[in-house]
């Protein structure tokens, strides 16, 4: 917090500490992304709260949730989240009609809760509606939305707190060691055997032959996957199953292509080679398209292409892997990590940024607009989050001034906004709280309510991309006799256009730089 005195004119230095991403997940219409400083971001779709800000207001590009940290995973449902902390705790927030927050039968929750009743968890995976906890003592934990029978308890009774799915087992061969919870099934491996499903088996998608129904209420084999396939994703009806060899199978519902086979036709008793893929390094299943991480850096995928999520090809489905292309002539390459949402697409790359395309109606790429994207986009207000310092105080003969080094910029322009806010909820030089409201101006007045409506002391501290071109410095100042009169309550400052903004108890027209 930055205090400024219109008396004793101070000078200030701000650093940005540069933190990088390290997990990127969505759901229905929001993202999150779990930063490496144990932090996580948000954006997208708030109608439940599943940003976990405080609030139900929809945010266009990446939002740090306050108070949560010391997160090392996080999973994204339809719409709500979980979060594996380092002391292997686990939050939740986001939607709660089905009870998948873990927390009781009450209502939705914009704050992360801790889940209570829960062994020491060492992996969280969310479905659409329900949530699978592994436990340190190799046993499952299940709760939420029960319809299909999902949770594995033999009943399909909806669970608001966590019950035993699998039970504990240290023996060599019976703990769980993975666990990937899909639409409405969900899947366990064994530590030294083979995978178990159970739930929801409508296209075939647990791989079960069943005469008298389509729900599997218990644990039980998935044919055609064994223990050395190490990781399995799920999408809505289909799944993929990753051997160590790089090699992949698939099973479910593929009436789009999903399964990559080259038909269209479902996989229902028995999990099916993929026979166009090897070198494989890493799966992401959304609603109804897949992807996968090459060896060398590249990535494919296929599927439904509604929205452009298969990433440059103008079909609206393909069933089998394809290249994606960050534009007509180039290869996305580097990646270090993917994630597929409901119809939208993500990947990092080995320099920490990372690009999104697919549906965006929600804001949930990140890019500050609503718009599609066939093309693999940067997300410059996350990717572009360089160390910088700059300096607050007078300017010439200004009462309070703002400078930064044009030449710290290495992100490239872009058009959306970087924050900078300094506030404090006294008026600046008082010693009891302030009590008069908040007001301020700026370019952009939507960003002003969101700033007014959440976040510490009324404000929310929203960071973007830097956006300061030349090797100059720039500068912005509010001549004293512009604050006559005005009790300040703290300073804002944007850039992209470079502006400051006074927060007062009564308006002041930002300047511009």
């Amino acid at each position: 917090m930055v205090l400024f005195s219109l008396t004793i004119l101070q000078q200030f230095i701000i650093a940005q500490t540069s933190v990088t991403i390290t997990m990127i997940r969505s759901g229905l219409g929001h993202t999150l992304a779990l930063m490496s400083d144990g932090t996580v971001r948000a954006w997208g779709r708030n109608s439940e709260g599943q940003l976990g800000l405080g609030h139900t207001l929809d945010q266009s590009f990446p939002q740090t949730i306050p108070g949560l940290s010391g997160v090392t995973s996080i999973s994204v449902g339809g719409r709500h989240n979980m979060a594996l902390l380092s002391n292997q705790t686990v939050m939740t927030w986001g939607s709660n009609n089905y009870g998948q927050l873990g927390i009781g039968n009450g209502p939705n929750q914009s704050t992360p809760q801790l889940v209570l009743n829960l062994p020491s968890v060492t992996a969280v995976s969310a479905g659409a509606d329900h949530c699978l906890a592994l436990g340190a003592d190799g046993g499952v934990k299940a709760w939420g939305r029960n319809q299909r029978g999902q949770l594995g308890i033999y009943s399909y009774v909806t669970q608001y707190v966590p019950v035993t799915a699998i039970a504990p087992n240290t023996s060599q061969t019976l703990p769980i060691s993975n666990i990937c919870a899909g639409g409405y099934f969900s899947y366990a491996r064994y530590l030294n055997a083979g995978w178990v499903a159970w739930g929801d088996n409508t296209y075939g998608q647990c791989t079960f032959s069943l005469s008298g129904g389509t729900t599997v209420l218990g644990p039980m084999s998935a044919a055609g996957i064994i223990q050395g396939h190490v990781s399995v994703v799920a999408g809505k009806d289909h799944v993929l199953a990753l051997h160590a060899s790089g090699t992949v199978k698939a099973a479910g519902r593929n009436h789009l292509g999903q399964l990559g086979i080259g038909n269209l036709s479902n996989v229902t008793t028995s999990f099916v080679t993929v026979t166009t893929l090897s070198g494989v390094v890493e799966l992401a299943a959304g609603a109804d398209h897949s992807m996968a991480r090459m060896s060398d850096g590249s990535v494919k995928s296929w599927g439904l292409n509604s929205s452009g999520q298969l990433g440059g090809q103008t079909a609206s489905y393909l069933n089998q892997p394809y290249l994606v292309y960050r534009d007509a002539g180039t290869l996305l390459a580097g990646t270090s990590a993917i994630s597929a949402g409901w119809n939208s697409s993500f990947a990092l790359t080995t320099a920490s940024t990372l690009y999104a395309w697919g549906l965006n109606d929600r804001a949930q790429l990140g890019l500050v607009t609503t718009t599609n994207q066939t093309w693999p986009q940067l997300v410059q207000s996350i990717s572009c989050m360089v160390p910088y310092s700059f300096s607050v105080g007078p300017i010439g003969s200004s009462a309070v001034g703002f400078a930064i080094p044009c030449n710290a910029e290495t992100g490239g322009r872009t058009s959306v906004p970087f924050y900078q806010n300094f506030f404090t909820a006294d008026p600046l030089n008082a010693t009891s709280p302030g009590t008069g409201p908040w007001f301020g101006l700026h370019a952009n007045m939507n960003e002003i309510v969101l700033w007014l409506s959440a976040g510490q002391n009324g404000l929310n501290l929203a960071y973007g991309a830097l956006d300061v071109l030349g090797s100059a410095s720039a500068s912005v100042a509010v001549p004293p006799a512009a604050l006559a009169g005005i009790t300040l309550y703290g300073v804002s400052v944007a850039l992209d256009p470079l502006t400051m903004m006074i927060i007062a108890d009564s308006g002041v027209a930002s300047h511009t730089f």
